[in-house]
């Protein structure tokens, strides 16, 4: 012993544990997770609605463009406002819910009383015509206005730290209302093995620390991968024959 009295160096303020880089800061406030991260959650469940969108072309028998680009303006909105103050992601996330019906409307052909009744009455006069439901503006846009609010409220949820996979339930629902929008067609078995495949990828990406950290993790379970594949393969070879 030399009489020198050692001690634990404390970490330095803001580092990873175990780490000598910065931990990554909240953005927006303390529940929201890294900005990489974040994005990339977001991208995933934009392929989701995607897919979404077009299985919802069943509403109508037949597939409609304006039903994919429901998605699009708030997943660009959520991507741009990411960081932001909540309530500027809230106001980001309405404009572009009401801006995807619009533009919906407008290349469906209608006019100023169709987008009305899309936030109005639409869902009604869906629920009130036999299928197939007709191809009018102000349905079509019911539809979108739907999809819409569902991909933001997504979107809101898969920044959060709380929140790993409640993302998914939004997504879910609301492929379960084009299901039942669309019964008599019954359930597209290649619509539901898609959006599997992007429920698996989406859980991957686990809402904690940045997107390097869980790249390195993803890159150390080499089984994921195989496994995931394998997964796929079993249920596409049962489910096709049903369908």
């Amino acid at each position: 012993m030399t009489g020198t009295e050692v001690t634990d160096t404390p970490p330095v303020s803001g580092a990873r544990p175990g780490t000598g880089r910065p931990a990554a800061r909240d953005l927006g406030g303390s529940d929201v997770i890294a900005k990489d991260l974040a994005r990339v959650r977001i991208a995933i469940l934009f392929i989701g609605y995607l897919i979404v969108g077009a299985a919802a072309g069943g509403i109508f028998d037949h597939f409609e463009w304006e039903l994919i680009g429901a998605p699009v303006l708030p997943t660009v909105a959520a991507l741009l406002l990411v960081g932001r103050s909540g309530p500027l992601r809230a106001l980001g996330a309405g404009t572009a819910i009401v801006m995807s019906v619009v533009l919906a409307v407008i290349l469906g052909g209608g006019g100023a009383g169709d987008i009305i009744d899309a936030f109005t009455s639409g869902i009604q006069g869906l629920l009130s015509t036999d299928w197939p439901s007709p191809t009018r503006s102000d349905l079509i846009g019911a539809v979108v206005a739907v999809a819409a609010t569902s991909t933001a409220v997504s979107d809101e949820l898969a920044i959060r730290r709380r929140s790993h996979l409640l993302p998914l339930l939004p997504l879910l629902l609301c492929y379960l209302g084009v299901i039942a929008l669309s019964a008599p067609q019954g359930v597209v078995w290649r619509w539901l093995i898609l959006l599997g495949v992007v429920a698996a990828i989406f859980a991957m990406f686990r809402n904690e620390g940045t997107l390097h950290d869980r790249m390195v993790l993803l890159r150390g379970e080499r089984r994921v991968i195989p496994l995931l594949l394998i997964t796929i393969a079993v249920v596409a070879f049962i489910a096709i024959p049903v369908s």
